[in-house]
């Protein structure tokens, strides 16, 4: 009597489990210690087509059969594993606090295949004692589109600002540069590395950053770009080239003015014709 008192309970507790589980809102499996699905909610259904009526009760192994289309351990079994095991044999999967995350792409689901986020982790009795495993999975397909394209858009800014002629840069509302393209960094004699994160004051005199300095307030103070300036740029060698630059406020995602931007020309070889010009008359 005491063991089927024990039997119903345990049933009970799973019932409600399951119930549980079942509302919520990410896909989610639950496995007992002997690799027994328990429970196989509505999300899992909906990105498995398994339904849980047929998933809940079956083990070896058979809840990879929607993934992968054989039987193979999968994320959830690693939970039973030895910490090492998990990282000489799975290199994709992280551990950190019991929770083994891992990302995979899952071909056989959706028209093109799926990328899934899996976390799983283990449940425990009241001493302890593992008995079983959860895993919760998200669908990050168009998540891994969207950077994937993102990406890809922003080489090809990369690619087309650093093949301009004129200089071009990008800095902060400190005025450290975020960006000079080659021709940039090729006026300034300077490596991207010298470059990178250094203040424009850097490359002019006190007289003139200070200069430079109340142009960049004034596009700041008024939101609108600033038109061609002159500014003398401090080469690495020590030698000076006349430029004409211009500057325009850089917006975040809330309008707010983050920075600027804007492009430098070489003009010292016009800058010393006209000087020899009015020299000569």
């Amino acid at each position: 009597t005491d063991r089927k008192n024990a039997e119903a309970a345990l049933r009970e507790s799973e019932r409600r489990l399951a119930d549980i589980i079942d509302f919520l809102p990410i896909a989610t499996m639950v496995i007992d210690s002997h690799g027994i699905v328990r429970a196989w909610n509505r999300e899992m259904e909906k990105i498995t087509g398994a339904k849980g009526a047929d998933m809940v009760g079956r083990g070896d192994h058979e809840y990879a059969l929607p993934f992968y289309g054989e039987r193979r351990p999968i994320l959830i079994d690693l939970v039973f594993a030895a910490e090492g095991e998990v990282s000489d044999e799975y290199r994709h999967v992280t551990r950190e606090a019991g929770l083994l995350t891992a990302e995979s792409f899952i071909p056989k689901l959706g028209k093109n295949g799926i990328v899934l986020v899996g976390y799983a982790s283990a449940l425990r009795n009241p001493d302890g004692k593992v008995i079983g495993a959860i895993e919760s999975i998200r669908d990050v397909t168009e998540i891994r589109r969207v950077e994937a394209e993102l990406k890809e858009a922003e080489e090809k800014y990369r690619t087309i600002l650093e093949t301009m002629d004129s200089g071009y840069y990008e800095a902060d509302l400190r005025g450290n540069l975020r960006f000079a393209n080659r021709a940039l960094r090729g006026l300034l004699g300077r490596e991207e590395a010298e470059v990178q994160g250094t203040s424009f004051r850097s490359f002019m005199s006190p007289d003139e950053a200070r200069r430079i300095g109340r142009i960049f307030r004034t596009v700041y103070r008024t939101g609108t770009p600033s038109g061609d300036f002159f500014w003398q740029l401090a080469m690495k060698d020590g030698s000076t080239v006349h430029c004409a630059v211009s500057a325009s406020p850089v917006r975040d995602a809330s309008g707010a003015i983050a920075g600027f931007r804007g492009t430098v020309r070489d003009i010292t070889v016009l800058r010393e014709a006209k000087e020899a010009a009015e020299a000569a008359t």
